[in-house]
């Protein structure tokens, strides 16, 4: 009776995936999965435990969303490339409990990678910020920079998510609406040898 219970679940588990719909971008740099997909002129919008993978292996940049409902708009072709997260998407709304992987490498060929998890988040393409809120824990991972990853807490957060960021640039902005935002780093301390 156990055995035939656990075969039972276990082909409701395999089966439940086979429902899912599925779209691809026509250049393969994007793709959905979800229950329940729409899609419409430059816009394609995933319901019900939705993941969106997206890369753009020139800039070295890979972006995994699951959440519960993501729409997300594109550029028409008319407008050319952009400067948007992998130089499609114009926008996107991500809601229902969101956890966003964005992975990049740097130009010295080290992997970053940024675990974000909140109630729900914003792409805007044109500054390429992703703004988060509720609940927001960001974990950042770099080691040429950390000797451990970097946490951050607080209620709404923005990551620029430009591969390479400029030196007046910020990479996170963490807020709280009462209380205390927080940063918990640990960096890698140099010591420079002075020359006698």
């Amino acid at each position: 009776m156990k055995k035939a219970l656990i075969l039972i679940l276990a082909a409701l588990a395999i089966s439940s995936s086979a429902f899912a719909a599925t779209y691809k971008s026509s250049d393969g740099r994007i793709s959905f999965s979800a229950p329940a997909l729409e899609y419409g002129n430059y816009k394609v919008s995933a319901k019900g435990n939705a993941v969106i993978d997206a890369s753009d292996k020139a800039k070295g940049t890979a972006l995994t969303a699951k959440a519960a409902n993501v729409s997300i708009g594109f550029y028409s072709s008319k407008n050319g490339s952009k400067t948007g997260i992998m130089g499609t998407i114009k926008s996107a709304e991500f809601s229902g409990g969101i956890t966003i992987t964005y992975k990049v490498t740097d130009a010295e060929g080290t992997p970053i990678t940024t675990v974000a998890t909140a109630d729900k988040a914003t792409y805007t393409g044109a500054d390429n910020i992703m703004t988060l809120e509720g609940n927001v824990k960001i974990v950042h991972t770099n080691p040429a920079v950390f000797t451990e990853p970097t946490i951050l807490t607080g209620d709404t957060a923005k990551i620029n998510m430009k591969p390479n960021i400029g030196p007046d640039d910020f990479k996170f902005r963490v807020e709280a609406k009462e209380g205390v935002s927080r940063i918990e780093a640990h960096p890698i301390i140099k010591v420079e040898e002075s020359e006698e």
